[in-house]
Formats: structure tokens, sequence, C-alpha cells
């Protein structure tokens, strides 16, 4: 009996979150300092960061960072299962000078999109949106999809290349609950992945090694040369 009870839980658990919304499930997963602390890498210790952009000049750049994160999305799986999306920005006080463009100009026509591409399945939406300091606050906008090779690519290269002048699209987070794994692609340098699965990571320390970055190698040496 104790040991039909240790099996039945995780089923439970696994009912129990199928049933939650994305946001909640995601915060259920992940803790809320996933969405609340910046950056992701730092506050997780298990997390990897792999070096994206490399090349003298800005074509080769771009197609290696687009390479290398489309390989370790296929690496982790994500193209063959749904994955969440955290659109995020940062709003700010109304009483900065500079002044933010509502969210409705940040946020929502991302969310339009997702709703309208024919070849997406727009699950669920929820919005969030988390203090973290007395000035400013970030936004979320949450959606679960299925996505082919070709459209994760799009999103992911405005928001990639957003320092390039390319979109002024939201920030962009990706995760798979089931898989217990998030991706922070935090810009056209790199990346962050992290998560509760430490053998998933400890494969994608092995496998990609060569692309881990150098400054923080030695914090993932830490955890993971020796496993």
């Amino acid at each position: 009996r104790p040991s039909q009870r240790r099996l039945r839980r995780p089923r439970k658990s696994r009912q129990r979150l199928r049933q939650m919304s994305i946001k909640n499930r995601a915060i259920e997963r992940f803790g809320n300092k996933a969405f609340s602390m910046r950056p992701t890498f730092y506050n997780n210790k298990e997390a990897l960061r792999f070096e994206l952009g490399v090349g003298n000049d800005s074509l080769t750049y771009k197609s290696t960072a687009l390479h290398r994160l489309n390989t370790i999305l296929d690496d982790l799986g994500f193209k063959h299962h749904p994955i969440g999306i955290a659109a995020y920005c940062y709003l700010h006080d109304p009483s900065d000078d500079e002044g933010t463009p509502p969210l409705n100009q940040q946020l929502l026509p991302f969310a339009k999109d997702l709703r309208d591409w024919g070849n997406i399945q727009f699950r669920q939406s929820e919005y969030m949106q988390i203090r973290i300091d007395e000035d400013s606050s970030l936004a979320y906008h949450f959606g679960e999809t299925t996505i082919d090779h070709g459209l994760l690519s799009r999103w992911l290269k405005n928001h990639l290349f957003r320092d390039f002048g390319d979109s002024s699209s939201p920030l962009l987070m990706l995760f798979n609950v089931d898989l217990g794994i998030m991706i922070n692609p935090y810009d056209d340098r790199g990346l962050d992945v992290f998560g509760s699965n430490h053998d998933l990571l400890n494969m994608l320390y092995r496998q990609r090694n060569d692309w881990l970055l150098d400054h923080d190698r030695e914090q993932m040496n830490a955890v993971y040369k020796d496993c």
C-alpha cells in the first residue's frame, strides 16, 4: 500500500497542474523568482548560460545566434511539445520623465498575433504584473501554443535582435511545465536555461559544453562537471 500511494501522487499532481491556468502552472513549477528576478542565471543555482552570437560580421553573428538557439530548443524537445510563452515588458512609474508606451501598445499586439496566426493552436492567455522596485514593474502576458520551427524562429529573431533595430516586440521567455525547463534568451549575446529537471540540464551541459559562456563557466562546472 505505501508503494501504491507513492505511485498515485505524481499522477494526481500532473492532473492538478493540467487543471490550473498556464500562468499558475508556470508559477507552481518554477516559482515567482523565475519571473520577478533578473538576471535569471544568477538566481537559479543549476542554471546554464550559453553564448549565442559569434562572428566578426553581422550576418555570421546573427545566423550563429539563431542556429544555436534553435539547436538548444531541439535538444530539449521544445519543438515537439506545447510551449509556454511569457511575453513581458518593463513598466515604469507614470511620473518618469521618459514615459512608457501604454501597456496595450507593448503586450496586446503580441497577444493578438498569438491568437490570429492560423497555424498556431492558441490555448490560453493571462496577464500578470510584478513590482520589482519603487518605480517599475514587469508586465507579463502568458500563452501556450504549439508552433512550427519557422514561426518560432520568426518570434525569436524579432526578440533577439531588437538591439539591432529589427523589432520593438516584447521580450520573451519560453517554458515547458511538464519537462520542468525554462529558457530566457535575453538577447543576441546569450540565453539562460534553468528549471527543476537536473537530468535534462546535465545532458545539455555535456552536449553543448563548447557553447557555454566562459565568463560563468566556473559556476556551471561546480554544479555539473562531476555529475
